[in-house]
């Protein structure tokens, strides 16, 4: 059983010490942790899994100030950059966009996938670079998670169904379905009412400068879901 508590994991680390001295990884989760394993040199640097993001930024604080090297952390940027709560903290890399996902996304990464998975003819017939659809898409569900995060509505998310509020074809977002699809599986009790809510959602749109701020990895990819599916 891998250690969950940032001072089980300082600990755990410690004892490796004994017997490795290369670099060590501390990231969010095992999604992280896959993702990663492509870009280091595995015999000389191990990525532990610290199951969360203040426990990254936990775990590599206590290391240094125990005075253990070679530790490095990287966490998602959630919407620190929007909400300028950006914490510059000593070995800890933080993403430039909101998650990992988004960061895959605005690469080279998309192309490759879409090469494997999408019809490349229907893909060059497309009218708009499928990235651009994608945050297009992705942004408006970003901005109602920055009103929940804002507000502390407590608007839920988790298993949200994406094609009950994205058109098959132009893959664009119904505002009015996509928040009343939210509320409706939102418990709490001082939900707004739907045309309050769109309201404020439009407003916030309209005053987000860089889309990949708040936009979501794993939004744009269940948008990439969609077109995979139906569109390209």
């Amino acid at each position: 059983m891998e250690p969950n508590l940032p001072s089980e994991i300082v600990n755990e680390i410690r004892l490796q010490r004994q017997s490795f001295d290369g670099s060590l990884l501390i990231v969010e989760g095992r999604d992280d942790r896959l993702s990663f394993q492509k870009f280091v040199d595995q015999e000389k640097c191990e990525i532990i899994v610290a199951n969360g993001k203040g426990n990254v930024i936990d775990v590599v604080v206590k290391l240094r100030v125990q005075l253990c090297d070679g530790v490095v952390g990287v966490v998602d940027a959630d919407f620190d950059h929007i909400e300028n709560t950006l914490s510059l903290i000593e070995n800890i890399i933080v993403l430039e966009t909101v998650d990992l996902e988004a960061l895959l996304i605005r690469s080279p990464a998309l192309e490759s996938l879409l090469s494997e998975c999408g019809q490349m003819k229907k893909i060059a017939q497309a009218e708009k670079d499928i990235r651009s659809v994608l945050i297009e898409a992705a942004v408006w569900i970003g901005c109602l998670r920055l009103f929940s995060h804002r507000g502390g509505v407590q608007l839920k998310f988790q298993g949200l169904k994406f094609r009950k509020f994205i058109d098959r074809q132009s893959l664009k977002i119904d505002i009015q379905a996509l928040v009343h699809k939210v509320l409706n599986r939102s418990v709490g009790p001082r939900m707004p009412p739907i045309p309050e809510v769109v309201a404020n959602l439009k407003t916030l749109r309209d005053t987000i400068i860089d889309d990949w701020l708040v936009c979501l990895g794993k939004d744009m990819v269940e948008v990439l879901t969609v077109a995979l599916r139906r569109k390209i």
